[in-house]
């Protein structure tokens, strides 16, 4: 990603998608998952950095509740 991109955008993005999101992340987490202005900052960031992109596998992610 080489464009800016303003975090109140991809919280407005975000938020829209709340309906379907929320129930997803309750049936799959057990809870809504909640970002602070940390966390967000460092979502924007992976977004903007390739390489931390490509370093980003499948066995990184913790195993399904399944």
């Amino acid at each position: 990603m080489n464009d800016y991109m303003n975090p109140f955008d991809l919280a407005a993005k975000m938020w829209k998608m709340a309906t379907v999101m929320i129930p997803m992340q309750e049936d799959e987490l057990g809870a809504q998952v909640e970002f602070t202005g940390d966390e967000l900052a460092d979502i924007i960031a992976f977004l903007h950095d390739d390489k931390q992109q490509h370093k980003f596998t499948k066995d990184l992610l913790p195993p399904s509740k399944d």
